[in-house]
């Protein structure tokens, strides 16, 4: 079943940046794999597949990516 969780970014970062954390999520996003940034840089909404993924486990694969965020809702 697809949910969605949404990732506050506590660093600034570019937009290639920012692109190769999605990129980096993405394949462990359970095959639902929409990630999309919203107006705000510091928001990412990432889409999953919960059978197969928690949202703890794609906020510790940020933190993998040597990004600091928080998840704000699951």
């Amino acid at each position: 079943m697809a949910r969605e969780t949404l990732l506050h970014i506590d660093e600034t970062l570019t937009e290639a940046q920012r692109e190769n954390l999605l990129t980096q999520i993405r394949p462990f996003a359970g095959n639902v794999t929409s990630c999309y940034r919203s107006e705000k840089p510091h928001l990412v909404f990432v889409c999953y597949n919960e059978e197969l993924t928690a949202p703890q486990e794609l906020l510790a694969m940020t933190h993998e990516a040597g990004v600091s965020a928080q998840l704000v809702s699951w």
